[in-house]
């Protein structure tokens, strides 16, 4: 089985469209939204950004195949954002290995909502990607 994680994003010289997907061994996991619709001056090329906000609790046993994953892609710049609820294994300790941002959220506080909305804030990126971290 393959641990590929396919992220789809349309190059800015094509048309770009909300609602592009990501994709694991050809199952859909989630959408894709571009936070921005930039017109890039004419031969100009810079690779997008993608901002790729994972929510976690206790994902030790998941999140470094998918963390690996996320790193395995080709011809995609990425900065991975981890809205972590206050795990208690490995969790944060595996996203710090592999340079994430960690973003806490108090597990009082958690809400699916209110935890991609953290992220949301932390992100730096021209595209959001949204995935819960056992999703490899």
């Amino acid at each position: 089985m393959s641990n590929a994680l396919d992220i789809l994003l349309a190059d800015h010289d094509r048309s770009v469209s909300p609602g592009m997907v990501v994709t694991h061994n050809g199952k859909f996991v989630d959408w894709v939204w571009p936070l921005t619709y930039e017109t890039p001056v004419k031969n100009e090329r810079r690779m997008s950004l993608a901002s790729i906000v994972i929510r976690t609790y206790n994902e030790e046993r998941y999140l470094e195949a998918l963390l690996q994953a996320i790193a395995n892609q080709k011809g995609l710049d990425t900065e991975v954002i981890v809205v972590d609820s206050g795990s208690t294994d490995r969790t944060c300790a595996i996203a710090s290995k592999h340079a994430c941002r960690i973003v806490n959220i108090a597990k009082s506080e958690f809400s699916f909502g209110r935890s991609l909305n953290r992220g949301c804030a932390a992100a730096k990126g021209d595209y959001l990607v949204f995935i819960s971290g056992h999703c490899v």
